[in-house]
């Protein structure tokens, strides 16, 4: 979709000498509005195009009228939709792939930009030539004439797929993230990550696949989804969540679709896609003992299939790597394990969530990052609930309320709190 198709058609009728005459899929299949666009061509000397409106994978069987054999009939479909005519009949297909750098270069520059920014453009979207098109007609141009990455990301906005919005929510990227504290090994990995989706095209030429599919696992809190926000931030683009109640459909073949659905328009607009808790579809094969076995390995297997093929960019989170089937691991191209932080980067996370106006004593700090083996998201909460009793007593953050945030945070966990006591900690001071 949006990649050509109805152009390709008005340049094969040129240069055929005749006119192009669009018709809906209902009048291949009633009889009178057919009679009407056969009278039409003929007298226009035009061929007929149609646009086949079906889901992608599906089988639509068309009753294809004999007068195909006189007047030249077109058929527009998705790219994994077969035609099946009533009768035998020879059905040339014709498949529009995705633009290359090359191609991609000349639609932006016939868009408007300059040298310069087509091809920085061109390098760092993988977009269907419709997309670049409808792009640069709605990116404004800066007081500077510029029209930078940050002009195309917001664009890309306004041009949504459908498809998308009803099975995947975009997260907020309008600012930058919280900084990632990780280790030194998780900094590298995700660092690879990021040179691994900048430059994807080129190692397409060796794999025979642009798309990258990552797997960020680890316990919760440590940061899986800031992660994937980072990535997205580093690289430009917007970050959608799959929505696993819109997506998965207790009829059999329905999820597939969805999923289908969702991941065609992200390779369209490239943007990076996160399956958040991705072993509820990628759990392991089991036996199948019942038809539902059954049906959940077809899942899993359409799954696998489709990852492989994929040309855009997947994150998939989880909190349970082991539970994922192998052959997922396989598929791919980064498995990345964010561990819990150890004392100093504790204490680095808590500086950042407190700020600089916190009146907090880094004695304090210094103990709680020692004593309290938190995970960064669990650090977060306990600032975000120690700035709360700072508003409610109209105050700046102290040491008070910090320590009953602590409490309250080890309370919801069912443990106690290993800080020591504010006589003891003032005995040491």
């Amino acid at each position: 979709a949006h990649n050509g198709r109805k152009t390709f058609a008005q340049m094969a009728a040129h240069m055929a000498g005749r006119n192009l005459l669009c018709i809906s899929q209902d009048s291949l299949t009633t009889p009178e509005n057919l009679r009407i666009a056969l009278a039409l061509a003929v007298l226009s000397n035009a061929a007929l195009l149609c646009e086949i409106d079906s889901s992608p994978g599906e089988t639509v069987r068309l009753p294809l009228p004999h007068f195909t054999n006189v007047v030249p009939l077109m058929l527009i479909c998705n790219e994994r939709t077969s035609v099946e005519p009533n009768r035998p009949i020879t059905l040339r297909s014709i498949r529009l792939p995705m633009p290359d750098q090359v191609a991609r270069l000349s639609h932006w520059k016939q868009g408007g930009f300059g040298g310069k920014q087509a091809a920085r453009h061109a390098e760092d979207w993988i977009l269907t030539s419709g997309n670049i098109r409808r792009a640069s007609a709605c990116t404004p141009i800066a007081e500077d004439k510029t029209r930078d990455g940050t002009a195309i990301r917001l664009a890309m906005r306004d041009l949504r797929d459908a498809r998308l919005d009803a099975l995947a929510s975009p997260v907020d990227l309008d600012r930058e993230p919280t900084k990632l504290f990780l280790d030194r090994e998780g900094d590298e990995e995700i660092q690879s990550l990021i040179l691994r989706c900048k430059h994807r095209e080129r190692l397409a030429r060796a794999q025979g696949s642009a798309g990258v599919r990552a797997l960020l696992s680890g316990a919760s809190g440590t940061g899986k989804t800031l992660a994937a926000r980072h990535v997205a931030w580093q690289l430009g683009k917007d970050l959608y969540r799959i929505d696993l109640s819109a997506t998965v459909n207790k009829y059999i073949g329905e999820t597939e679709k969805a999923l289908e659905r969702a991941l065609s328009a992200a390779e369209e607009l490239d943007i990076v896609l996160l399956l958040d808790e991705g072993d509820a579809l990628m759990a392991r094969r089991t036996d199948v003992g019942t038809s539902n076995d059954r049906y959940a390995n077809l899942e899993t297997n359409f799954l696998l299939q489709r990852i492989e093929s994929f040309g855009g960019i997947l994150l998939v989170t989880s909190n349970d790597a082991e539970r994922i089937d192998q052959a997922f691991s396989r598929r791919m191209d980064a498995s990345i394990i964010l561990r819990p932080p150890d004392q100093v980067r504790r204490e680095a996370i808590l500086h950042s969530h407190l700020g600089d106006d916190a009146e907090v004593s880094d004695a304090l700090i210094r103990d709680i990052a020692c004593r309290c083996a938190l995970t960064g998201g669990q650090i977060r909460n306990v600032a975000l609930h120690a700035q709360l009793l700072a508003l409610d007593s109209t105050s700046l953050l102290s040491d008070s309320a910090l320590r009953q945030a602590i409490e309250r945070e080890y309370r919801k966990t069912g443990t106690p709190c290993p800080l020591r006591s504010e006589r003891t900690l003032a005995a040491v001071r």
